[in-house]
Order: structure tokens, then C-alpha cells, then sequence
């Protein structure tokens, strides 16, 4: 199931409830930024809204997510004299780089278990046709 466009849920809205337009797009846009930000947290790499659709953290967006984090913490760390802000920040940013990597890994894993599922439906295709 694909996600739902919020503005196809906006105009459907409005028209059918007789409510302003934009009163239905605040309602909408909170909802969306409430789903946006329990992605952003990395739990989970996807979300399932009944009868909305699932929304999914992108494979690439997460890698370039976790170089970007790197690449800013190996600049930080090549100062000499780091204050304890800083030091703070490069703590803060490692957790989330760690944060990212577990929530690749399970996406790793869920992709295997993807094609083996894949893989025994094929099979039983195979045998069911024979």
C-alpha cells in the first residue's frame, strides 16, 4: 500500500466535511510532521498508518545520513583544543551515527527475511505447479 498524498487527503476533506481548506491542511500537516518525526528517530525503519499507507526510511537517504554524521564528527575531532561543547556535540553525534548503523542493520536483516519469504513462495509455486 502506497502512501496517501496529503493534498488528495486535504481537498477530499474539505469537501466532504464543508470545513475550510485551511483548517483540514493545519490538522493534515500536524499529522504528517507527528509521523515525520517518529521516523526521524530511527526505531523503526517504517511506519504503518491503517488506511494511510506505510512510510518507510530510504535505504540511501539513511547511508548518506550516517556519512554526513561521520564526516562532521572526523572534522570536529582533528581540532586540538576542543571545548566541552564540542566534546558534547561529537558524543552526541557518535550515539546518533550508532543509532543510524542498528537501524540499517535491521533493515538489512528484514531484506533477507524479505527474499526468503520471497524465495519459499516461489518454491511452493514451483512444486504447486508440477
Amino acid at each position: 500500500m502506497k502512501p496517501v498524498k496529503r493534498k488528495y487527503i486535504i481537498d477530499a476533506t474539505a469537501l466532504q466535511l464543508n470545513i475550510s481548506r485551511d483548517v483540514v491542511d493545519d490538522v493534515v500537516s500536524y499529522y504528517y510532521q507527528t509521523v515525520q518525526k517518529k521516523l526521524s528517530l530511527a526505531d523503526h525503519h517504517s511506519v504503518t498508518i491503517p488506511r494511510l499507507g506505510t512510510f518507510v526510511v530510504k535505504r540511501k537517504s539513511l547511508e548518506q545520513m550516517i556519512l554526513k554524521h561521520q564526516r562532521f564528527v572526523a572534522k570536529i575531532e582533528q581540532d586540538t583544543d576542543i571545548s566541552v561543547q564540542t566534546y558534547e556535540l561529537i558524543l552526541q553525534k557518535r550515539a546518533e551515527i550508532e543509532r543510524l548503523t542498528q537501524l540499517q542493520e535491521k533493515m538489512a536483516e528484514e531484506t533477507v527475511r524479505k527474499e526468503d519469504v520471497n524465495l519459499k513462495k516461489q518454491i511452493y509455486r514451483d512444486g504447486k505447479l508440477n
